[in-house]
This record gives C-alpha cells, sequence and structure tokens, in this order.
C-alpha cells in the first residue's frame, strides 16, 4: 500500500509536465497555422492586384490602338508625343490623353496607379508605347508592364 501512494504522488507531477509540454506545441501548431494564413491572403492579394493591373495596362494599349484609328497619323504622333506618365480617358464615347496617370479604386487597400509613355521614332514612323500598373502590397510598391509598337497601318 505504501508503495501505490508513493506511485501516485509521482504521476500527479509528470501530468502537469505533460499538459505544458502539450500547450506549447498546441501555440507551436496554432502560430504556424495563422502565420500560413496570413501568407496566403497576402500572396492572393497580391496575384489578384497584379491581374488587376495587367488587365488595365492592356485596356489602356487597346485605347491607344482605338485613339489611333480614329484620328489622322500626324495628329496622333503629336497628341503622344512627349508623353512620360499620361493616360487615355474614354468619356461619352470620345477619347483624350489626360497628362496625368489614371487612378482605380482609389483610397482603398487596392488603389492601382496606370499610366503610358509615348516615344515617336520618326525615322520608321513608328510610336512605342510602354505602359505601367503600379500598386502597393504592404510596403512595397509592385509594377507590371506591357509594351508595344504602333504604327500607320491605315495609311491615312
Amino acid at each position: 500500500m505504501g508503495t501505490t501512494l508513493l506511485t501516485l504522488k509521482k504521476q500527479k507531477g509528470i501530468g502537469l509536465v505533460e499538459v505544458i509540454v502539450a500547450l506549447g506545441i498546441a501555440v507551436v501548431v496554432i502560430t504556424s497555422l495563422v502565420s500560413l494564413a496570413v501568407f496566403t491572403v497576402r500572396t492572393s492579394t497580391q496575384s489578384s492586384l497584379q491581374l488587376e493591373g495587367t488587365n488595365y495596362a492592356n485596356k489602356e494599349v487597346e485605347l491607344l490602338r482605338a485613339y489611333r484609328d480614329s484620328l489622322v497619323w500626324e495628329t496622333f504622333k503629336g497628341a503622344v508625343r512627349g508623353c512620360t506618365q499620361c493616360s487615355i480617358q474614354s468619356g461619352g464615347g470620345l477619347l483624350s490623353i489626360s497628362t496625368t496617370p489614371a487612378v482605380e479604386n482609389a483610397g482603398s487597400p487596392s488603389q492601382l496607379t496606370h499610366s503610358f509613355s509615348a516615344t515617336v521614332d520618326d525615322d520608321s514612323d513608328v510610336v512605342h508605347i510602354s505602359v505601367v500598373a503600379s500598386w502597393n502590397v504592404g510596403d512595397q510598391v509592385k509594377t507590371t508592364s506591357v509594351y508595344t509598337s504602333l504604327t500607320d497601318w491605315q495609311d491615312k
């Protein structure tokens, strides 16, 4: 009988150590899962914004093509000559060049800015367009770019 009481007293201390170790393991597992969830959300947001930025950049290129097609070639070249951070605006069925970048989702965490730069090569009669979309993910600035060259394909 004396040995069973002694064995029970020793087991009480071991039970407490087991609970503390189990809690420590649970904290490590929960911290890992929360860290994984935060990483997943950040990566998903970044991918979504990259896709949205690329779509806006492609839309800007398509609007520039439509703008080119609506004008005489020399007028188009004059309108985009010297653009470094311009954007194209479409309103009421009319297209126009703005000398400031366009901002989408202003004031929200998914705010996105896009603009184009144009270089007119008079020797080859080509306009080189570079569209850049940028956004912030945390304290990092991310960008995506689309490049194209436009010519007077209609010979106006």
